[in-house]
């Protein structure tokens, strides 16, 4: 099997499966797919519905995976990854589409023939406004030209010291090395599974960027786009869980220890906060304008402009 998609769902909405699953099943080589559907413990998984929806579209190549209880997003992506039997993983959470009919052809055979781990390409953000679709090309991760430079140094810097991540519902990754990483934050980290980029990266596995739209992207949907103030205590409850683990397991890497030192200053007022970050680190202040410069130079306008939605 060449590729799984791990579809991710948490008391999600059938309307928005189905539309994610059809993007799928409309791609090319359908044949070489897995469908995973991983469910953490939901009211209501729909698991009849989905079983329905595979015969009515004559696809048997899937799994459905269940929890009895809510376990966090790490524990079930790492149950669906678990479960599938592809060489290469994509995780995709509910509502997001995969970009056009021969994404997953495209990325695999990159990886395949470049020998990668893991690789992310470009989002095209979308939401739905009064049954009206906006789209737009989305800025994530950061400072994009510094992975079309192959700047390994610069790419470490925003994402580990930084915290600049990659968004990932864009990553592919190759199955063993995200078993691996997925088993070292487990039990540390319980809903950013995005997180196991920043250890790949401190182990020194390459993220490789592949320079085309990959995903449409719902905004406003997922964890990182959410401004739930619960969410975002949870979100910096894993962030400092995880740093905590990475200053004793990777006490020599210096760019641990820059996003450690300024985790430590958490206690004091915001403004001194800014103060000391600026001291320790000037060129994070400057990120954000370096992105904007580049987004108007079209760096995050991806090659393929046709996709599902548009």
């Amino acid at each position: 099997m060449k590729c799984s998609i791990v579809v991710l769902t948490y008391n999600s909405q059938l309307e928005k499966l189905f539309q994610t699953l059809k993007s799928i099943l409309n791609q090319q080589n359908l044949h070489e797919i897995e469908i995973v559907v991983s469910d953490d413990g939901s009211k209501n998984n729909y698991f009849k519905e989905i079983i329905t929806f595979f015969k009515e579209h004559e696809f048997e190549n899937y799994k459905l995976i269940s929890s009895e209880i809510n376990k966090g997003t790490v524990e079930n992506f790492y149950a669906g990854v678990e479960a599938a039997k592809g060489e290469y993983i994509k995780g995709l959470g509910c509502g997001d589409l995969l970009f056009e009919s021969n994404t997953v052809t495209k990325v695999c055979t990159y990886m395949e023939e470049n020998a990668e781990k893991i690789v992310f390409g470009l989002l095209k953000a979308f939401k739905i406004v009064d049954r009206e679709l906006n789209y737009w090309d989305c800025t994530i991760p950061m400072d994009i030209k510094a992975f079309k430079k192959e700047n390994q140094n610069q790419i470490k810097r925003n994402i580990v010291a930084w915290g600049k991540l990659i968004s990932g519902a864009s990553i592919f990754w190759e199955k063993n090395s995200l078993m691996e990483l997925l088993n070292e934050i487990k039990g540390r980290v319980k809903y950013c599974e995005d997180y196991i980029q920043i250890i790949a990266l401190v182990k020194g596995i390459k993220i490789s960027f592949y320079d085309e739209n990959v995903v449409w992207y719902e905004m406003g949907e997922g964890i990182s786009t959410s401004n739930s103030p619960i969410w975002q205590k949870r979100i910096k409850n894993d962030y400092d869980s995880l740093f905590m683990y990475m200053e004793q397991k990777y006490p020599d890497n210096e760019y641990v220890l820059k996003r450690v030192r300024k985790l430590r200053i958490g206690g004091y007022p915001k403004l001194i906060r800014g103060i000391i970050k600026f001291l320790i680190d000037p060129g994070m202040f400057f990120i954000s304008v370096r992105t904007k410069l580049q987004q108007k130079r079209g760096y995050y306008f991806g090659k393929n402009v046709k996709g599902f939605l548009n």
